[in-house]
């Protein structure tokens, strides 16, 4: 048997361990760029399909509401980069000299494809938003309030298709006819994440100060979340709330002031029926001016829309897009034979789900005291009728409004103190007579008084209107 030469052995390797290691490092960089260049590729066409799917779907809906149309004009696309363009077109009609007159404004969707979009991240793609005036003039004024950084949208879309928007207004000031408005930066996020949207902006307000008087504005913030279950539900459930600490005026001899301003709503879904709730609040109202002076606390107005069959309401809501966005943007939709009947059936359906309007909350507090409305308008009877009858009838019935009327229940009740009411009416010059007013209705047993707390509950059944039970218009 042949014994291996152990000189020979040695030199072999001797040879192996001074082997160079690039050829195998190029081989696995070609592999990494081609993996990468393959992945990007892929996520090249990903994106292309998120962006022109949601610019399909932001454009149904801007079309639709018509005030506007909304159409993607052109898409680039490259492996790396890409860019789709929209174009928004608005008809002006606040003055004669703009009415019919187009607005439009050009969207530019700057896209970098994943993996790792422009290097800022793990994900399909980064979308940086700017926008364009199609109008030189306009284009002008906006590159005159915005001289450097302009107001953008930056969006991240993640590996599994949500998405993280960031949108920022940079600050700026700007002054004509001696009136100077200067802005703070406005900043905030929108997330998206499956049917789940989530927003949270805030702006810390703007200023304007001239001959006709000063004007601040501070404290915005705007925050909610939206679920929706699928994407044909036009409705969703969810909350949103927009607050300011301050809108105050002064000028001209008169002085405004609101603190605290919240705007917030509600919408929740029980079984088949959808509720929503809408509340407005301000914690403090200043009036200053000649002749008068008003300092009012925690005004509240709560409004809200029950039990509404939630079908129905989606397929109005369809029908009502699907007519708006045939006519298009500034046209009075004309309705087909079709959608007339569908209308019409979604109509009868949301009104046979009984629904009501209720009167959650009205009140203003003053020193004197707290004045209170409660309320709620039910169409129970109305349902009822409709369920043995059909759209025949609710034509009769709206072409009767005393009967329609008639098949309604409303009610509503108030509180006060005496004094509060007084002082309110004061406002207005207005005192004296409603004293008399007071003394009149009190005395009739339309109004309670008790400790010189008034009360009073306002019903309409059966078509018969009383106060406090007493007959009205009989």
């Amino acid at each position: 048997m042949t014994q291996p030469n152990p000189i020979r052995t040695r030199k072999a390797a001797a040879a192996r361990r001074r082997r160079s290691p690039w050829p195998a490092l190029a081989v696995g960089a070609v592999l990494v760029v081609g993996a990468y260049a393959g992945a990007t590729a892929v996520f090249s066409g990903r994106a292309q399909g998120i962006t022109q799917e949601f610019g399909r779907g932001l454009a149904s809906q801007v079309n639709a509401s018509g005030v506007a149309t909304l159409r993607e004009t052109g898409y680039s696309k490259g492996l790396t980069d890409s860019t789709q363009t929209m174009t928004l077109t608005l008809t002006l009609k606040e003055t004669e000299s703009d009415a019919g007159k187009p607005l439009t404004l050009l969207i530019i969707n700057h896209i970098r494809h994943g993996p790792l979009p422009g290097l800022q991240g793990v994900g399909q793609a980064t979308v940086d938003t700017t926008f364009r005036f199609g109008d030189a003039a306009m284009q002008a004024e906006y590159d005159r309030l915005f001289p450097g950084e302009k107001p953008a949208i930056h969006t991240l879309v993640g590996l599994a298709g949500g998405t993280e928007s960031r949108v920022s207004v940079p600050q700026g000031q700007t002054t004509q006819d001696g009136q100077t408005v200067a802005w703070k930066a406005l900043g905030g996020t929108v997330q998206v994440s499956g049917s789940r949207v989530s927003t949270d902006m805030s702006w810390p307000g703007l200023t304007s100060a001239g001959p006709e008087g000063k004007t601040d504005f501070s404290g915005f913030k705007l925050s909610g979340t939206t679920l929706r279950s699928g994407p044909d539900d036009q409705l969703g459930t969810g909350d949103m709330a927009f607050t300011a600490e301050r809108l105050s005026f002064s000028g001209e001899g008169q002085e405004v002031s609101l603190g605290g301003l919240k705007v917030s709503s509600q919408a929740t879904q029980s079984g088949n029926f959808y509720d929503s709730v809408v509340k407005y609040g301000v914690a403090e109202v200043k009036l200053a001016g000649t002749g008068l002076k008003a300092d009012l606390k925690n005004v509240q107005l709560d409004l809200g829309l029950r039990h509404l069959d939630r079908a129905a309401l989606q397929r109005l809501l369809a029908v009502s897009r699907e007519a708006q966005g045939s006519a298009g943007a500034a046209d009075t939709p004309s309705l087909t034979e079709t959608q007339s009947k569908e209308l019409e059936a979604a109509g009868l359906a949301l009104l046979r789900g009984n629904p009501k309007l209720t009167l959650d909350r009205l009140s203003v507090t003053q020193p004197s005291g707290e004045i209170v409305f409660t309320g709620e308008a039910s169409a129970q009877r109305l349902a009822d009728r409709l369920a043995q009858g059909g759209a025949e009838d609710l034509r009769r019935m709206a072409a009767v409004p005393a009967a329609l009327l008639g098949l309604l229940d409303i009610r509503l009740e108030g509180r006060a103190p005496r004094q509060a009411l007084e002082d309110l009416a004061g406002l207005g010059g207005g005192a004296g007579d409603l004293t008399g007013n007071i003394e009149a209705l009190v005395g009739n047993g339309y109004v309670r008084e008790e400790g010189g707390q008034l009360s009073a509950e306002l019903n309409l059944t059966d078509g018969r209107l009383t106060l406090n039970g007493q007959a009205l218009g009989e």
